[in-house]
């Protein structure tokens, strides 16, 4: 895993799968899942925070509100299919209550047969590019990517694959458009600081 400076990071993402009753029914073990992730320079993935429990919506919200005040996150997507607009709602209200102010935004929906389309879709390239990184400790994460697709679980990929949706989406660089530069403004819409772009503009000129 290469090594990230934790100055370096851009802004985070996360993303909320909630285990609604349909889910539970279709898959017993479903759990509810929780995953932060942000871009690293100059082009990598990184899994900042992963969750995922058979949780009371108690439960849920106090992680998802701890999960704010750490990582202060751009976006908090849930999906909010079903009864998991309760969910949705119940925390929308309990940010007023709070006074905070949560970032949430409904996740797309998708059928089951949908999401593992979506799994793959987001992962397998960020993986054949080796530009994911999910830190040592993320066991869970790391072990439903290796027994995906036909692991028991895979609400930790889907919550995954659902936060790589929300981040920016670099542009395509033109014959006439300097490489180095549309990385860096990669970089400024990913929200990293322009001290480490600065830092990666004069390595790149020292190359």
């Amino acid at each position: 895993m290469p090594q990230i400076a934790r100055e370096s990071l851009g802004r985070s993402y996360a993303y909320l799968d909630p285990a609604s009753g349909r889910k539970q029914a279709r898959r017993p073990g479903a759990r509810s899942a929780l995953v932060v992730i942000c871009h690293a320079p100059p082009a990598f993935v990184f899994v900042q925070h992963v969750w995922a429990a058979r949780a009371s919506t108690t439960e849920i919200t106090e992680h998802i509100f701890s999960m704010h005040a750490m990582f202060g996150p751009v976006q908090i997507a849930i999906e909010t299919a079903g009864q998991q607009y309760l969910l949705y709602s119940h925390l929308v209200d309990e940010g007023l209550r709070r006074g905070i102010r949560l970032p949430l935004i409904e996740g797309r929906q998708y059928t089951e047969d949908a999401k593992d389309a979506r799994i793959s879709e987001a992962l397998q390239p960020l993986i054949a590019q080796g530009r994911l990184i999910i830190q040592s400790h993320q066991q869970e994460a790391k072990q439903e990517l290796t027994d995906y697709p036909r692991g028991a679980t895979k609400d930790i990929l889907d919550a995954l694959a659902g936060a790589i949706s929300l981040l920016p989406k670099p542009q395509p660089i033109l014959g006439h458009q300097d490489a180095r530069q549309a990385v860096l403004d990669y970089l400024s819409r990913a929200h990293v600081p322009s001290t480490q772009r600065e830092r990666f503009l004069r390595g790149s000129h020292a190359q």
